[in-house]
């Protein structure tokens, strides 16, 4: 089932043009040179699913593993970074001796923090678990077990990538991504693809830039399974709304918006949320609809919706998301004139930012008070400018 239109399809890229390494086929070399990553504009070109996994024909599954967690990590993680954080594994995994349970469960712990923890306290750690996970599934020979495994590792891979964007490294927030999406396909697991595309729709839509936002999340529909629950449904569309919002398609966004409530509205409240840590609620719904309100300038929407997300949430809470629900809410006081609730709707913004070390919250924040240089001369405007310099 479609959740929205498809735009015309794009050209597929051909492995020959991907500039593969041929030390693929090395292990040694492969460890030594690395793998180059898809640049942006071949992941949005790619229409082929199999595009990530670039030698998965050539190159036995191990050699493809341990080719693809070493180029990742680009010798980030030193056995003595990975003994500090307690991800160092034996020299030899038996498959009996495999610790499934607790790498799931580390997984579980780590997908449900990442966004209230500074990037930088998490990334050694996360990094760590990723290493860890790779390195078991190289060691086991049940497809069952390595099914879980390629999943934890797309899973960690995911996080390491939302953890590097979120401290401005692009680059290295790519080639995690890629890996995420690697091992997605390793584990035959659809869903996990379209969350990974999804989210990366997201994130770089927040880099404004809107058209790959848009190729992304129309890929996330074109690998949908046909019988994706309410839930991932709801969450597709309100990640396709958001994409069309940052090309200023207002009728597509606000169409998908409502496809998305649709979807909500049939959620179970048993239906699992995973990937995502919730379902699709009234709560994503008001956060999606006013920030997309904010972004299309339509401060009569946006406004009560973000107040209905924000009063959802822990006031007391220290969250990414509530951080940019607060900033959105800020732009859209603006037109209104409403500066002293805008300035005050920053500073928090700016608080959380802070102590989260967000480079994607300080930039919204950024954003925000560039919009209020014509009060500058204000009294709270000037407040602002003296807490932020402090920082």
């Amino acid at each position: 089932m479609r959740i929205f239109a498809r735009a015309p399809r794009a050209r597929t890229v051909r492995r020959d043009q991907l500039n593969v390494s041929p030390c693929l086929e090395c292990r040694d070399r492969a460890a030594h040179r690395g793998i180059p990553p898809l640049s942006r504009e071949q992941f949005g070109a790619a229409t082929d699913g199999k595009v990530f996994i670039l030698a998965r024909d050539r190159v036995e599954r191990r050699d493809f593993l341990h080719v693809a967690g070493v180029a990742a990590l680009g010798g980030l993680l030193a056995p003595g970074l990975l003994r500090r954080v307690g991800a160092a594994a034996p020299p030899s995994l038996m498959e009996e001796a495999v610790p499934l349970e607790a790498a799931l469960s580390i997984t579980d712990h780590y997908r449900l923090v990442l966004d209230s923890y500074p990037a930088h306290d998490l990334m050694a750690p996360v990094l760590g678990h990723l290493q860890f996970v790779s390195q078991l599934l190289d060691s086991s020979t049940s497809r069952a077990t390595q099914i879980q495994l390629a999943t934890a590792a797309s899973e960690a891979a995911g996080f390491v990538s939302r953890l590097v964007l979120d401290l401005n490294d692009q680059d290295g927030g790519w080639r995690y991504h890629h890996l995420a999406v690697a091992y997605a396909e390793w584990a035959e697991n659809p869903v996990l693809q379209v969350y990974h595309l999804t989210d990366m729709s997201l994130r770089v839509g927040i880099l404004h830039e809107g058209e790959l936002a848009v190729r992304l999340a129309e890929r996330a529909n074109s690998v949908v399974p046909k019988q994706a629950s309410p839930g991932l449904q709801a969450w597709l569309a309100g990640r396709a709304a958001g994409a069309y919002s940052r090309v200023g398609d207002e009728s597509a966004a606000l169409h998908a918006l409502d496809q998305a409530e649709a979807f909500a509205n049939r959620v179970d409240a048993d239906e699992s949320p995973w990937p995502w840590t919730q379902n699709f609620g009234q709560g994503s719904l008001h956060g999606y609809r006013g920030s997309i309100a904010a972004r299309l300038k339509l401060p009569e929407m946006a406004i009560p919706a973000l107040q209905a997300a924000l009063r959802a949430q822990n006031p007391g809470r220290i969250d990414k998301y509530r951080a940019l629900a607060l900033g959105d809410l800020a732009m859209s006081h603006l037109p209104e004139g409403e500066v002293e609730e805008s300035v005050r709707l920053t500073a928090e913004a700016f608080d959380i930012g802070s102590q989260l070390g967000s480079y994607r919250v300080l930039q919204r924040v950024r954003e925000v008070r560039s919009c209020l240089n014509p009060y500058r001369d204000v009294a709270a405007v000037r407040d602002l400018d003296e807490r932020m310099a402090r920082v």
